[in-house]
Formats: C-alpha cells, sequence, structure tokens
C-alpha cells in the first residue's frame, strides 16, 4: 500500500477506530513502512494487532517493536508442535528461526519491562496437525507466549477438505479436551472454537456495522468472507461507501434468507461451525460474488499473484 493511502486512511478512520489489524493477504513485516505505520496508528490512540509468520521477526524488528511500543499484539501464524509439521504446512518457514525470534522478544520485553507486544499464537487445527496441538502450550510456555488461539481449516478445494476436522469431529472434541488441561497445566489462555455440531440457533452478524477491511489497493470489503468481492475504493470517498446502496442492502438483509452477499447464507457466523459450508471454501464458489457488482470483483487467484510481485520487489530492493 503507498504509504500516503496509509496516511490518509488513518486521518479518516483511526480517530473512531478501536482497533487496526494489519494482516491478511500477506506478511506484514515485508511491508517497508510497517515501523511507520504503526506508529501513526499509535499516535491516534487505537489498538494495534498484527498477524506475522514470525520468519522476519529478526532482533532489529525486535527492538524497534520494544522500543516503539506501537504494536498491541502479535499474532504467530504456527500451525504445527514440532518441526516437520510446521514445516510441511507452511512452505519456506523454519520451525527454529521462528521460535528464536519469538524467545528473543520475549526476553527483550522482559529486560527492559516493557509490556508489549503481547504474543498469541493462532493455530488452524486440521488432521495433519490435531493431534500434536496439546503439545503447544508447553512451546508457548517457554518462549513467552501468553496465549493460544485455535482456528479450524477453511478449505479452498476438495483436497485440503480432505484435512478438514469436519470429517472427524470426535478427534477435534477429545483433542480439545487434552488442549484445555494443557492449557491450564502452563497458565496460558486458550481461545477454541466452537464444537462441530449442527446447532439450530441463527446467530446475528455485526460486521457490517463494526468492520471494514481496506486492502492495499484501497478496495472497501465488509467482511473477510468478502475478499473477491469489493464495495468501492477509498480514494472515492469513504462515506460514499459505507453510507451506498451496497453496505445498506447487506445490513438490511444480513440474516435474512436471502442476503444481499449470497455468502451470508452459508457462513458459520451465522450458522455455527456444524454445517460443511464452514469447512469448505469451495462448496459455493458463486456466493462470494453479489450479481451487479461485477465491475468491482477481482479474480480468486489475484492475491496470490500480488504476494509473489512483492515479495520479488523486495527481493530486488535488499
Amino acid at each position: 500500500m503507498p504509504f500516503d493511502r496509509y496516511e490518509r486512511i488513518a486521518e479518516k478512520l483511526f480517530p473512531s477506530a478501536l482497533r487496526v489489524y494489519i494482516c491478511s493477504g500477506g506478511e506484514p513485516l515485508l511491508y517497508r513502512h510497517i515501523r511507520d505505520a504503526l506508529k501513526l496508528a499509535k499516535s491516534y490512540a487505537t489498538l494495534t494487532s498484527m498477524t506475522s509468520n514470525g520468519m522476519l521477526l529478526d532482533q532489529d524488528v525486535s527492538n524497534w517493536l520494544v522500543d516503539d511500543q506501537s504494536l498491541h499484539r502479535l499474532v504467530l501464524s504456527f500451525d504445527g508442535a514440532r518441526e516437520n509439521t510446521l514445516e510441511q504446512i507452511r512452505r519456506g518457514a523454519n520451525y527454529h528461526t521462528i521460535l528464536e525470534n519469538v524467545k528473543y522478544l520475549s526476553s527483550l520485553k522482559l529486560k527492559r519491562k516493557k509490556a508489549y507486544p503481547l504474543i498469541k499464537i493462532r493455530y488452524v487445527v486440521m488432521k495433519s496437525n490435531i493431534k500434536e496441538f496439546p503439545e503447544i502450550f508447553e512451546i508457548a510456555a517457554r518462549h513467552g507466549i501468553g496465549e493460544v488461539e485455535v482456528q479450524y481449516l477453511n478449505a479452498p478445494n476438495a483436497s485440503l477438505f480432505q484435512q478438514s476436522l469436519f470429517n472427524d469431529r470426535i478427534l477435534a472434541e477429545e483433542t480439545f479436551s487434552d488442549a484445555r488441561v494443557k492449557a491450564k497445566e502452563f497458565g496460558i489462555k486458550l481461545y477454541l472454537p466452537p464444537a462441530i455440531v449442527q446447532s439450530k440457533r441463527v446467530k446475528k452478524c455485526f460486521y457490517p456495522w463494526q468492520f471494514c477491511q481496506i486492502d492495499t489497493d484501497g478496495s472497501i470489503r465488509f467482511c473477510y468472507h468478502s475478499w473477491p468481492q469489493r464495495l468501492g475504493v477509498f480514494d472515492d470517498g469513504f462515506e460514499k461507501v459505507w453510507n451506498g446502496e451496497s453496505y445498506s442492502k447487506i445490513r438490511s438483509s444480513v440474516d435474512s434468507e436471502k442476503p444481499y452477499y449470497p455468502y451470508c447464507r452459508y457462513c458459520p457466523t451465522r450458522l455455527g461451525e456444524g454445517v460443511r459450508e464452514a469447512h469448505d471454501q469451495a462448496l459455493h464458489p458463486e456466493s462470494y460474488f453479489i450479481p451487479g457488482l461485477e465491475h468491482l470483483q477481482i479474480p480468486f487467484n489475484k492475491r496470490q499473484e500480488e504476494n509473489i510481485r512483492s515479495f520479488k520487489e523486495l527481493r530486488e530492493k535488499s
């Protein structure tokens, strides 16, 4: 994202924002303006959260994170308690490098008596890593990590859906039971997703009123599940989008049987985790697009292309 665009977003939205999440679609520490972006958010007194794979969390980064105190929560994407598991799931990751990086950051916070960033592991559970999941709490305690959050795999294709715990609910619940014991033993806060069971209760969704996602090109989305469907562009006027026709239709129909954004019919926020749609992203691919807004849609593979291009540009500059 061009930094001047980020500055305009900050000026417009950060005075009333509770939290700024810097994540989704790429590694934030690849962004050459990441330190300035966090410091700017801090100047507006908004909380900040950043999701990282930990590979670029070197000593230099750790030092400025602790010095600036501009990042309140670091969410570490770490999907395996064992070396082989993590490195098979996350291509290019190095298990020991990540843990050494986090250990240094934690020790630096302790040495300088600083509170931030708080460190949380986000562990996406699937068949290939679920059995070793209870081992993660000893690792977390040893490396100064105070929280572990669990998410189910949302598979983008049929091959990955075979890894989904939707297909082995008993294994999930048995492992979660063991995990609760281990979390308590090591003093780690544990956040587990709901059980994979059918539910008759329809939950309310507040995302269209409380949240918006602004991508690197300035495009605005109302939900993480709406990433292929933009509602507009920030530089065309935020109020124009936020108070516009599409947002109004989403808000008025989000909990109806015929929502304006079709995916709302299948979303786990509404239906819970007991339906296949909550775990199989490819089940209704057409539901990720709003008819009539074709001019604001992006192809499914664009984000992957953007990530490859960004990494190539960073390598060339270094």
